[in-house]
């Protein structure tokens, strides 16, 4: 996988692009103190750990400025 290739996808759909190419997958949140708790997890950093496992660092995002913050 690229270095970029799941950048700033929502997590989800990250998850099934790496498992897709047989990719094991670790999950790791990022937030700030204050945190976003309904936000929309998007993949902010990508670390290939080693030939078959990636980590996907996450963090909330409020994305839908009309408040229908959807998945």
């Amino acid at each position: 996988m690229s270095s970029r290739e799941l950048l700033g996808l929502k997590l989800n759909q990250a998850i099934e692009l790496a498992q897709g190419k047989g990719m094991v997958v670790e999950t790791l949140e990022v937030r700030s103190k204050k945190g976003i708790e309904n936000g929309i997890p998007i993949v902010i950093r990508q670390r290939l750990i080693d030939n078959n496992t990636i980590e996907l660092c996450f963090s909330r995002f409020i994305i839908d400025v009309a408040g229908e913050n959807e998945g």
